[in-house]
């Protein structure tokens, strides 16, 4: 409801004599949203309206009716401002952890903290400690989040389970053990319940590769209502298993990230879902690569599949996920696709088009963060946050969109050649040494 004040300014709006232009709408929305919002909501609404208004007014000149309406409609677009469970951290946890959870749920970081030699040597040589202690953090998230989730709205439950896919998607990258359990809130028949999964390791691309590019399957053990999930990694660091491979993903030649990958791991994951699906359908999750893997599991896989969630994904280019037109067509029962995508993040644009069935959701946080700490961490976790539904016009029709996409393929022709002849020579550097050493010893 527009309270009093609110009244008073938009009855000042449609009746000034100043021409109606798209810039006098957004100062005197803007003023609107002001008295009905906080400050710190405030801070993210006005980095919002101006596109949301040059959609929602056609004209420069507009009636009161076109803006009562363009309000109404502005306001359709706002999904939620916080997450209805706030994360918080243990402070028994090593002060690296905890600085490393603090950047990617919160959006805060002490990088003098956090630049210790300890991390750093970490991204180059495995710390199996540190490890450890950030896979029990996420534990303890989905531990304090399951404790929450009474008395929760439909709306909340569907914020809640994004929530819990988006710390699932950064847990793949803690070193996750072949056959370690895991208690993970799930919603079933609209009750939150805490299932306990054994982890399925999945190496998605073949020995001759080198260090493999991982997925995990996650097995519900204690209830036969739960889904499996199925858990893809996207583009990881150097210590990690499958980081030059996952590099060498991110710039297929006239494909989308991921593609050649999926190609050699189709079968595995086929094989996977045939074998885990019997009872339940499975729910996929992925970040980045991962995501974008995601997308293309989605639309060649979708009978298996009772939900995908995508964040930060590359969109795909026109001729890929033929299998989900052809279903569409068909009118098959298909499974919900949720795309979270960040403010200032390019990933996503590094593609041309969303499926038209898929949801997209835009998030804003309080800050503008620069591209990079906008595409490595979680805005769905922050205190303050602006959740909307992506227009898939609009996003099709982007500037940047076709400008980020076209400089992706363009470039990934002579950078793949580079970057795959200098990974077949490291492989064959490797086990020539591999085979000189056996002789040695021998």
């Amino acid at each position: 409801m527009i309270n009093f004040i609110s009244f008073k300014v938009l009855f000042s709006c449609f009746y000034n004599p100043k021409e109606k232009t798209k810039k006098h709408a957004h100062h005197k929305i803007s003023q609107i949203f002001q008295q009905e919002y906080s400050s710190d909501q405030h801070l993210i609404l006005k980095r919002c309206l101006r596109p949301l208004i040059s959609k929602n007014l056609k004209k420069n000149s507009y009636s009161e009716e076109e803006l009562k309406e363009a309000i109404e409609q502005i306001r359709s677009n706002f999904l939620h401002w916080e997450p209805p469970i706030k994360i918080a951290f243990k402070d028994e946890l090593k002060l690296e952890v905890k600085e490393l959870c603090k950047h990617l749920f919160h959006g805060q970081c002490n990088y003098r903290k956090l630049a210790k030699f300890s991390v750093l040597k970490a991204l180059f040589v495995k710390n199996e400690a540190l490890l450890a202690e950030a896979r029990q953090c996420c534990q303890g998230m989905f531990n304090d989040i399951f404790l929450e989730t009474d008395y929760l709205s439909v709306e909340q439950n569907a914020a809640v389970e994004a929530l819990v896919g988006n710390i699932l998607v950064f847990l793949v990258y803690f070193g996750l053990k072949d056959q370690e359990v895991i208690k993970i809130p799930q919603l079933i028949d609209n009750e939150w319940v805490m299932v306990s999964y054994q982890v399925q390791k999945i190496s998605l691309t073949p020995k001759w590769m080198g260090s493999p590019m991982t997925a995990f399957g996650l097995v519900p053990q204690d209830d036969d209502r739960a889904s499996p999930l199925l858990l893809m990694k996207g583009t990881t660091y150097p210590s990690d298993e499958g980081f030059a491979l996952s590099l060498l993903s991110d710039i297929n030649i006239g494909a989308s990230p991921g593609a050649y990958a999926f190609y050699f791991a189709k079968e595995k994951i086929h094989r996977w879902l045939r074998e885990n699906t019997k009872n339940e359908k499975a729910k996929i999750f992925g970040q980045s690569l991962g995501g974008t893997l995601t997308l293309h599991i989605t639309a060649n896989f979708d009978k298996y599949l009772q939900s995908a969630f995508a964040y930060s994904p590359t969109a795909l280019l026109p001729y890929e996920g033929k299998k989900w037109d052809k279903g569409v067509a068909e009118q098959a029962t298909l499974p919900r696709v949720k795309i979270f995508y960040q403010e200032n993040d390019l990933v996503p644009l590094a593609g041309f088009t969303w499926k038209k069935e898929w949801d997209l959701y835009k998030i804003s946080a309080k800050k503008k963060y620069n591209f990079l700490s906008a595409h490595a961490q979680s805005f769905l976790s922050h205190d303050i946050h602006l959740m909307m539904r992506g227009d898939h016009q609009k996003e099709r029709r982007k500037i940047a969109r076709l400008f980020v996409a076209s400089i992706h393929l363009v470039l990934s022709i002579p950078v793949f050649i580079i970057a795959i002849q200098v990974y077949a020579l490291f492989l064959i550097v490797k086990k020539t040494i591999r085979i000189v050493g056996k002789l040695v010893v021998t």
